[in-house]
């Protein structure tokens, strides 16, 4: 892997890009954005920035095509990539995998559906699949709007409250791989090495044997039976509509797990947006106020959830000092973690 920080910009064609979204590799994916226009990208070993056309990433065959009839969203390259059609989002993936994502998307429709507004499969062609617009804002766009009422603001979270609780009481686990406590400990391994190679040597081994206590905590906590879980739960993948109320979008992740995964990670995810200043201390507090009486509900412990929380606050910091727009907060978040776990080894 390139252990080079990628630049806040990029200058292509005497135009100045934004990076916005970065992940490990060699070389290094990116994402970058002038105005509305997105970009993936590649950062090389000599520090130079390669934006990509959409026809010129191999790995996604069908992304060309689908972004000369649409307007691109996001590229991760090589991965995935979402192109916004006329009347649908279509999502190209690596070649022979959109039959398995479309399975998984189902199963999750299936099990979050009746609770949620959900995107459907409106079209499967070659390595894409294309799903209908679910209505709404995102709850990170929302929450980051200081014109949005405090009103609609508290009964987003109701409403959210309400659909995950009952999704998890009688969400259909059939066919829906499960997700552990080791296969969470293999990632927070990956993302704290990912970590460790941005943060300098004397910090690189606090990180890795941090991560490995919060590995132990997860092992030590009671588990909860499993449930339905979106596993990748967070605001940028809920929606809030008047009409249609709340939505859920992003469903070919979901499977078999503790449910304390989903609200620790629900509970991480609003903690940063207050780290990186998109949302008010207020509107973060408000947002994680339905956590706990949700947990309750469903009988899942606090100290379970609890644990999911740090493991995500973990892994989320991992991947945001990555990231130039929120890299020094998640740089503050790191050694706040680590200097909170050596107190409490």
């Amino acid at each position: 892997m390139i252990d080079r920080a990628a630049p806040t910009t990029a200058v292509v064609a005497d135009e100045v890009w934004h990076i916005t979204r970065v992940w490990p590799g060699d070389p290094t994916p990116l994402e970058a954005r002038l105005g509305d226009e997105v970009r993936g990208g590649r950062l090389r070993s000599d520090g130079t920035v390669e934006l990509l056309d959409p026809d010129d990433d191999a790995k996604l065959p069908a992304l060309g095509a689908l972004a000369h009839r649409g307007e691109l969203v996001s590229h991760r390259p090589g991965k995935r990539a979402v192109v916004r059609l006329d009347e649908t989002f279509a999502k190209a993936v690596r070649r022979g995998r959109a039959g398995g994502v479309a399975d998984a998307h189902e199963r999750g429709a299936a099990a979050f559906g009746h609770a949620f507004a959900v995107p459907e499969i409106a079209a499967r062609q070659g390595d894409a699949i294309e799903l209908t617009i679910v209505p709404g804002r995102t709850l990170d766009a929302l929450g980051a709007d200081p014109a949005t009422p405090d009103g609609a603001w508290r009964a987003a979270w109701r409403s959210w409250r309400e659909a995950w609780t009952s999704s998890v009481a009688g969400g259909e686990l059939d066919g829906l791989a499960p997700h552990t406590v080791g296969d969470e400990a293999r990632i927070l391994r990956e993302w704290a090495d990912h970590a460790a190679l941005r943060i300098g040597a004397g910090s690189a081994q606090l990180l890795r044997e941090a991560a490995e206590r919060l590995i132990q905590g997860l092992e030590r906590a009671v588990p909860n039976p499993e449930r339905i879980a979106h596993r990748d739960l967070h605001d940028k993948q809920l929606l809030w509509d008047d009409d249609r109320g709340i939505g859920l979008i992003d469903l070919d992740t979901c499977a078999r797990a503790d449910p304390a995964l989903d609200l620790g990670n629900l509970l991480a995810h609003a903690e940063l947006a207050e780290s990186q200043g998109r949302w008010t201390p207020d509107r973060a507090r408000a947002a994680a106020a339905d956590s706990a009486p949700a947990a309750a509900e469903r009988g899942v412990e606090a100290p379970r959830v609890a644990a999911w929380r740090r493991g995500a606050l973990s892994r989320i910091a991992g991947l945001h000092v990555l990231r130039p727009p929120g890299r020094e907060a998640a740089h503050r978040d790191l050694f706040r973690m680590m200097v909170e776990d050596s107190r409490n080894a």
